[in-house]
């Protein structure tokens, strides 16, 4: 069966389900131009550290962002800076 379960499309919807969730849009405007800590996102967007910090993690899962530690902070990254900003430009998801 070729529904939505089928292996070869998993990685694809874990992605796109990073995109549900306007906070997380939001997020990811901001760290498309630059990256950002979790401290500076949170001042930035006036969003509480823990839930922030779900906000990244859910989307690091899904393979929308990255991390990179450097000193105490880790700075983070948008993977596929052309195919987001596509997406976000084009208002694929509202």
């Amino acid at each position: 069966m070729w529904g939505y379960t089928h292996p070869e499309f998993r990685q694809q919807t874990l992605f796109f389900k990073g995109f549900v969730n306007g906070r997380r849009i939001a997020i990811l405007k901001g760290i498309l131009e630059y990256p950002f800590t979790i401290a500076e996102l949170v001042d930035r967007h006036q969003i509480p550290e823990p839930s922030l910090s779900r906000h990244m993690r859910a989307l690091e899962r899904r393979g929308v962002v990255y991390g990179v530690r450097k000193g105490d902070a880790v700075y983070w990254f948008v993977r596929d800076t052309e195919f987001v900003r596509y997406v976000l430009e084009h208002r694929l998801f509202p």
